[in-house]
């Protein structure tokens, strides 16, 4: 796809695409080599500045290739045909650009993973947040049952302390009984 472009209009959207082996970029692409074009239709192309517009002499494709692979293509279009030391100027600088432009891919990769990290610590954060929340709240709740389980334990002793007097009252008051019954 298109990512940028000098003296060109850049379209608005959606960028153009470029296929392999179709068009001038997409067989530069698929040759791995420099690919040239002479003779340009007056409608194919125009290089434009703030004083006017010109179709161009020469067209030239350069595949941009990064440890045997192709990152890209340039195309470059010049109002004078390009000489044979431009071209070759053009295709040993290509080495050097394929160099920079697999920089700032992976640059941007690295860039994106860290956006993604710093999505995750801050989830992982408001994570740990909620656990220790969850955490205070049990405690909390473990307090109040303890709390509860030793009142009733408390309650539990007075009560069983009245039903121990209860009945030691009740056997006095039946000794008792039992005593005035025998006179």
């Amino acid at each position: 796809r298109l990512v940028g472009c000098y003296a060109y209009p850049f379209p608005t959207s959606p960028p153009p695409r470029f296929r392999l082996g179709s068009g001038l970029v997409g067989e530069a692409a698929k040759e791995r080599k420099v690919i040239t074009m002479r003779d340009i239709p007056d409608n194919y192309l125009s290089i434009t500045s703030g004083l006017g517009e010109a179709t161009p002499a020469q067209i030239v494709a350069v595949p941009c290739i990064y440890q045997e692979q192709v990152i890209g293509v340039m195309e470059l279009a010049s109002l004078e045909p390009f000489t044979t030391a431009q071209i070759h100027f053009i295709t040993a600088s290509m080495e050097f650009i394929a160099s920079a432009l697999n920089a700032a891919q992976i640059r941007t990769i690295i860039d994106a993973l860290l956006i993604d990290t710093r999505h995750q610590t801050e989830d992982l954060l408001i994570q740990k947040e909620e656990q220790q929340q969850a955490v205070s709240e049990l405690k909390q709740r473990e307090a109040d049952l303890l709390g509860r389980e030793k009142r009733l334990r408390e309650q539990q002793t007075k009560l069983d302390a009245k039903t121990a007097a209860s009945k030691g009252s009740g056997s006095a008051v039946q000794g008792k009984m039992e005593a005035s019954d025998a006179d």
